[in-house]
């Protein structure tokens, strides 16, 4: 029960965290925002995934030195969400005959720790 449990709404969470991470980037924070990317990976990769593509444009309509900050973001948010990445690596080396329906589906049921700890 309580807050992790089938009813709680994981995609939510990531969604603040990306909205977060939009705020960060126009107030040219690239370390909190590769972070809040990061952290919305483990609530929910695919959301997060998108999310990245938002803050990267956000980055692009903010003055100043816009590389930098998009690298800072992404390499911040590669080194926060790398055990989520590495598990989904993992998920989709060991089971490549699968069609790509099942791999997002495995992606949106691991945002779920209730879930996944009681499916295979």
């Amino acid at each position: 029960g309580a807050l992790i449990s089938d009813s709680f709404h994981h995609q939510g969470v990531a969604m603040c965290l990306v909205l977060w991470a939009l705020s960060a980037s126009l107030h040219e924070r690239p370390i909190l925002a590769g972070v809040c990317i990061g952290l919305a990976a483990f609530a929910q990769p695919v959301t997060a995934l998108l999310g990245a593509g938002a803050v990267g444009c956000c980055a692009l309509s903010v003055p100043g030195d816009r590389l930098r900050r998009i690298g800072v973001t992404a390499l911040v948010s590669v080194i926060a969400a790398l055990p989520i990445a590495v598990r989904v690596a993992g998920m989709m080396t060991s089971a490549p005959e699968s069609p790509m329906g099942d791999l997002v589906d495995s992606a949106y049921r691991l945002a779920s720790p209730a879930r996944s700890a009681g499916s295979g």
